[in-house]
């Protein structure tokens, strides 16, 4: 009797364990998508923010970063301080904890220019006045207007940029570099 139990829990088991792994196959080669983490970008602000969405449409993980731009905004005009969100990036991640290949997501454009440190930097150099000039560009879409403002701060990068560039001399004779 306790043989005969012994083979019908190990038949069961081994059935249990080959379910498993027929499922676990199958969701791998069909692609399946146990969860992907998202990142967004705000037109107006250049804020970022993003959050891990997993199979069944749960969001965690959520996470945000005021740019210097929404942080003035927030302070000096509150009641005018809009988000437009776009996304920038979908990482999907499949059922082995692998990568997965990333579908499109269209540009959302020379804001993009705009991500890190930089822009931070760039808006604390402004005026009170050209800060909120240039949110009012950035929230108009107008895309002259737009592309001009961030080709403005494509311009304040490259003056930076040679003001902190210096020429190193050469080392004297016999000295090693």
């Amino acid at each position: 009797m306790a043989t005969r139990l012994r083979t019908k829990l190990l038949l069961t088991g081994g059935l249990a364990v080959g379910l498993l792994v027929a499922l676990v196959s199958v969701l791998y080669w069909t692609g399946f998508v146990l969860f992907q983490e998202w990142e967004f970008i705000c037109q107006n602000t250049a804020s970022q923010k993003g959050y891990t969405e997993l199979f069944f449409g749960l969001k965690t993980d959520e996470w945000e970063v005021r740019s210097e731009l929404a942080r003035f905004i927030g302070e000096s005009y509150p009641s005018e301080l809009r988000y437009r969100w776009v996304p920038v990036e979908r990482v999907p991640w499949g059922i082995l904890g692998d990568r997965l290949p990333n579908r499109a997501i269209p540009d959302p454009g020379p804001i993009m220019r705009t991500r890190g440190r930089t822009f931070s930097q760039y808006v604390r150099s402004l005026s009170p006045v050209e800060r909120k000039r240039l949110y009012d560009v950035l929230c108009s879409g107008a895309p002259q207007a737009y592309e001009q403002q961030i080709e403005g701060f494509m311009d304040w990068i490259i003056a930076e940029s040679s003001k902190h560039h210096t020429e190193h001399p050469a080392p004297a004779a016999g000295v090693a570099r």
